[in-house]
């Protein structure tokens, strides 16, 4: 047995209070056997029509859902919000005390007073260029850093034999003087010293590779050979400065 609601003509169960389609109070126990049926003449039409209150009802529920699901979303794009701002000012309290901080890569450093920045230039993420002394001077000492995205487990070991393959290939008369271990950022790191020859110079470079969450970071400075030891001090307090936040 079920009972008829009076509102919507609903079946609801025996012992229900209320519809469970429109909610509208249930009175007396109305059977679906006190029900007139409709006769055989008039089953046609009743199979394509509904109780006018019925179908208001069911129009009813379509703006509810509606405003649902908007809600729903704006609740869900205020928490990734709310997320994005908390994070990004974490970020931003971590690197907010250093010279040069790059929220989007994660990390920050102490440049050299008066050194010149230029952004995405020459494959790097960000690089510093020494003023010339004087007018005599030719060449501008750098400093850059840049990232690499590393795919599938590589240690950084053979990331360093990498590099040094690379450079072997790519620079001419490439010449590795120095490799050892060391530390950047509080992460195990390696350092390469090596001259090359550019544009009739020698040039003497500084590596550092260390790896954090698959991401390779790359420090390079580069000077003329007889003025490197001039800056080599100041490029150190740099990379001492150097700190990587977690992404």
């Amino acid at each position: 047995m079920v009972k008829i609601c009076p509102n919507c003509g609903e079946k609801n169960f025996d012992d229900a209070w209320f519809c469970m389609s429109c909610t509208a109070k249930l009175g007396k126990k109305t059977y679906l056997k006190d029900v007139d049926l409709p006769s055989a003449e008039n089953e046609s039409e009743h199979q394509y029509s509904q109780p006018q209150s019925y179908i208001n009802t069911q129009n009813s529920k379509k703006p509810k859902k509606m405003l649902v699901i908007i809600l729903t979303i704006i609740i869900v794009a205020v928490a990734i919000a709310s997320i994005i701002i908390v994070f990004g000012g974490f970020l931003e309290d971590e690197l907010s005390h250093l010279g040069y901080s790059n929220r989007e890569y994660g990390f920050g450093f102490n440049p050299p007073d008066g050194w010149i920045k230029l952004e995405n230039y020459e494959g790097m993420v960000v690089s510093f260029s020494s003023p010339l002394d004087n007018s005599f001077d030719t060449y501008c000492e750098t400093f850059g850093v840049n990232i690499e995205q590393l795919y599938g487990l590589v240690t950084l070991e053979q990331y360093k034999e990498l590099a040094v393959n690379a450079l072997e290939i790519l620079i001419p008369e490439f010449n590795l003087t120095g490799s050892n271990e060391t530390t950047i950022a509080g992460n195990p790191a390696y350092e390469l010293v090596y001259t090359v020859n550019m544009d009739g110079n020698r040039m003497k470079n500084k590596q550092i590779l260390t790896i954090k969450n698959n991401i390779a970071y790359i420090f390079t400075f580069s000077a003329e050979e007889d003025r490197y030891s001039d800056y080599l001090g100041t490029i150190n307090g740099v990379i001492n400065s150097f700190q990587i936040i977690s992404l």
